[in-house]
């Protein structure tokens, strides 16, 4: 069953509904990965957690760790790959092409 602690509940237009806690829901999807051998209604009804809920939070945790990891792939080619295209600043020497848009954004103007 759910812990007291791990839900909020919020009173709506129409309904009571609850909110549960960040630990709680790490721990849900945590406890459906570690058990592949049992479906998710069944984990759900022993967490005392809605079936459909607790499938979204599973996956919306593999769409952030899909944008997390792509997000890793693009810092990667952007900055270790592009370091062959490295540009010269006469004060700040040499900077990749993402180091270069983050000096633009803070105001730093590159070399012409």
């Amino acid at each position: 069953m759910v812990p007291e602690e791990a839900v909020q509940v919020v009173s709506g237009k129409s309904n009571m509904s609850k909110r549960y806690t960040a630990e709680f829901k790490r721990d849900a999807i945590a406890l459906v990965r570690s058990s592949p051998h049992r479906n998710v209604t069944e984990i759900a009804r022993e967490l005392g957690v809605g079936p459909e809920g607790l499938r979204g939070w599973v996956k919306q945790a593999k769409t952030d760790e899909d944008e997390a990891a792509r997000a890793d792939v693009f810092r990667f080619i952007e900055v270790e790959y592009n370091r062959t295209r490295l540009r010269k600043h006469p004060e700040f020497g040499y900077f990749t092409p993402l180091e270069t848009r983050a000096r633009l954004q803070h105001g730093f103007a590159p070399a012409a």
